[in-house]
């Protein structure tokens, strides 16, 4: 099942792990796009995929809740929300463009290990105070954290010594 689009009443938000009987495996691109009602939302395990846009310019979304189970984004999937901490699932190999550009009040990311790539643009002005790239992390594109306030102070761990890093992906 897919969720297509979302029609609610907004707030905190939980998918629901089937309808009708079928098991939800996939949120569609731009299901809740540009939905100001919504504040949080809790994807169940059992969901693959999210779509491009799916929840880019909800702008009152603060958090976010991501199953192991997931392991494909579209770009842009939370671009211009309000979320203040994310934890990357170890099933998502890439971090794709534009991922969480525009998430300035993004503070707290956390990256499982199974996570390979951290794409362009992926934290586009996302100003967190600290980043662990586990040792999965075999590649951080060119401008993943790209137009960041010169005053801005991050702390980057790197784990895994052989790191490509600014390749644009």
């Amino acid at each position: 099942g897919v969720i297509e689009e979302y029609i609610g009443p907004g707030g905190d938000v939980v998918i629901p792990a089937e309808i009708d009987g079928v098991p939800t495996v996939e949120i569609a691109q731009r299901a809740f796009l540009d939905n100001s009602d919504v504040t949080g939302v809790i994807i169940p395990e059992g969901v693959e995929r999210i779509g491009h846009e799916a929840f880019k310019s909800c702008s009152n979304l603060v958090k976010i809740e991501l199953p192991y189970s997931l392991y494909h984004l579209g770009s842009e999937v939370f671009a211009f929300t309000a979320i203040t901490e994310i934890v990357i699932p170890s099933g998502l190999a890439q971090i794709p463009y534009g991922t969480f550009c525009g998430c300035s009040s993004l503070k707290d990311i956390k990256i499982s290990n199974g996570v390979k790539e951290v794409h362009t643009n992926a934290f586009h002005t996302t100003i967190p105070s600290r980043v662990i790239f586990p040792e999965s992390v075999e590649l951080i594109a060119a401008y993943a954290f790209g137009y960041v306030r010169t005053d801005s102070r991050i702390e980057f761990i790197l784990c895994n010594p052989d790191l490509d890093l600014g390749r644009e992906v």
